[in-house]
């Protein structure tokens, strides 16, 4: 098994981990500006600020995917598809 391809989600996970165990008893005031929450906790704030972040460069991307897919596909003619099938299918 190819240890080097484990090394950084293990680096992460331990990060993640050490980060969640020092901030176990941090709590913060959110303020959302029609409503203020209080004694959130920290680590778990972090997170979900972290996986909120991810979804909306995810949802924002598709745009961009989209239009470049529709672009790609535009300029390629069907030659080009039978010739990239051939190729991969060759095998």
């Amino acid at each position: 098994m190819n240890t080097r391809r484990w090394l950084a989600p293990v680096l992460v996970a331990v990060f993640a981990a050490l980060f969640a165990r020092l901030n176990a008893g941090e709590a913060v005031t959110l303020h959302l500006g029609i409503a203020t929450l209080y004694r959130i906790p920290f680590a778990p704030l972090v997170l979900a600020v972290f996986l909120l972040g991810m979804a909306a460069m995810f949802l924002l991307g598709l745009r961009h995917d989209r239009r470049v897919r529709r672009l790609l596909q535009e300029r390629t003619t069907p030659e080009d598809h039978t010739a990239v099938y051939a190729t991969r299918h060759a095998e």
